[in-house]
């Protein structure tokens, strides 16, 4: 908020100054005045056309107003301006996806890996597509690169026992499966769970506190943990969004 102020000053006193509004409209998006945002990033342009950095950041900000169409306006500017710019080509992909144009979008995702390719952020948003389309075998793979995205990076689970990964034979052993992303994600894996138990596995199951009925009404699970309670012994764990991977 502080930065704001100073931004709006520099690029009062030494207009044209088309940093001072870029970082303006980075500094709003972090605020998420995305409106205040997108004014600062078309400045920016105004007094540089061709600022590919401004027309990414105005992308974005329209992205978070649920705008994809000028989204995609945005970010098509910026790597034609310069085609090298930071998941340039991964933005106008997810902007096509969101515009339901996902073979057009997988071309410009294939872009994105030439230039980047063991960017996580960009093969987590290329798996995304890959399942839209049907593609499991590629999807569920590329989905495991979610761990290394700075979104996952802060999910809170790391363990010394190893993740199954579906190839061990889990019978007499206890596996903890632990909720992962929304509520609506873990409702979605859940239907895994019971297919963990029939492997012959003693299943825990870590959860949400919303969702303590729910996962009870499994059938099968020894174990309901909720958070802050401490983890009991066991060999091997999975996030739920792995369960699809592991059983191919």
């Amino acid at each position: 908020a502080e930065a704001v102020e100073h931004y709006r000053a520099a690029a009062t006193l030494r207009a044209p100054f088309p940093e001072a509004l870029l970082n303006l409209g980075n500094s709003l998006s972090l605020l998420k005045r995305f409106e205040e945002a997108v004014e600062a990033y078309r400045a920016a342009i105004a007094a540089r056309p061709e600022f590919a950095e401004a027309h990414m950041g105005l992308g974005c900000a329209l992205d978070r107003l649920n705008r994809p169409a000028e989204a995609l306006g945005s970010f098509t500017a910026a790597v034609s301006f310069d085609p090298k710019i930071k998941l340039g080509f991964n933005n106008v992909a997810m902007a096509l996806a969101e515009l339901n144009r996902h073979e057009e979008a997988a071309s410009y995702f294939e872009k994105a890996r030439q230039l980047e390719p063991e960017q996580p952020e960009l093969l987590f948003n290329e798996a995304l597509l890959q399942l839209a389309l049907g593609n499991f075998e590629r999807g569920l793979q590329q989905y495991e690169a979610r761990w290394q995205t700075v979104d996952f990076k802060n999910y809170g689970y790391e363990f010394a026992q190893p993740q199954w990964d579906g190839r061990a034979d889990l019978a007499g052993k206890t596996i903890l499966l632990h909720v992962e992303q929304g509520l609506g994600d873990a409702i979605f894996f859940s239907r895994y769970v019971e297919l963990v138990v029939a492997k012959g596995a003693r299943v825990l199951v870590a959860t949400p506190s919303r969702l303590v009925p729910l996962m009870r009404s499994i059938p099968g699970v020894a174990q309901i943990l909720s958070p802050g309670e401490s983890m009991p012994d066991f060999d091997f764990h999975s996030p739920f969004g792995s369960l699809p991977l592991a059983f191919r």
